[in-house]
């Protein structure tokens, strides 16, 4: 997703923070289809977490954007059972709205990269000005300069915490990418 996420175009990129001398992206992987059943790798999304209180930055405690856990958070309260109808009802509608959202603006920045279209970027939801101008940036540099150490600094789950991610695997991805790319440009 370029570094930013598909809700509100947080930058997840540019906002990483330093820990100990390394860069951490502070985001985890998360469904955006809530219903069990629906749920697979192929609706994964990245989307921001608050890194903890002791190493937070103003760049997270002022701006205002969707969390995992405000998605994680509006799932738990629905499953609980002493919660009214009418709560849970208006937490369902939330989480129909968040997944609405990032499965369209998803489908806008795949086609965007996938067609080199930066255009379709413009029809992107809640998106700020300046996220658009980043999107639109990152998709022409063909060489993916924008994500140079991003293998570095995506976190992995706590059992894999100290491994790392090869960066034959991220320049894997690219390619995969590109070769999609002009296959769907040729066609």
């Amino acid at each position: 997703m370029l570094g930013l996420s598909p809700y509100d175009g947080f930058d997840l990129w540019d906002n990483k923070v330093a820990v100990n001398g390394k860069h951490k992206i502070y985001a985890n992987f998360h469904h955006y289809h809530y219903d069990p059943e629906e749920q697979s790798e192929n609706d994964l999304v990245f989307v921001p977490i608050k890194p903890s209180k002791k190493i937070r930055t103003e760049i997270y405690e002022d701006r205002q954007f969707l969390t995992h856990n405000m998605i994680s958070g509006r799932e738990g309260l629905v499953k609980k059972p002493n919660i009214s109808p009418k709560a849970r009802n208006r937490l369902r509608e939330e989480l129909k709205e968040i997944e609405k959202r990032i499965e369209y603006n998803s489908k806008m920045i795949e086609d965007s990269i996938f067609f080199l279209r930066p255009d379709l970027l413009n029809n992107l939801k809640n998106w700020s000005k300046e996220s658009i101008k980043k999107a639109k940036l990152r998709i022409l540099d063909s060489n993916f300069l924008w994500a140079k150490g991003i293998e570095m600094s995506i976190p992995l789950t706590k059992e894999y915490a100290n491994k790392k991610i090869d960066q034959n695997e991220t320049k894997r991805i690219i390619q995969e990418i590109l070769d999609e790319r002009e296959r769907r440009i040729l066609d």
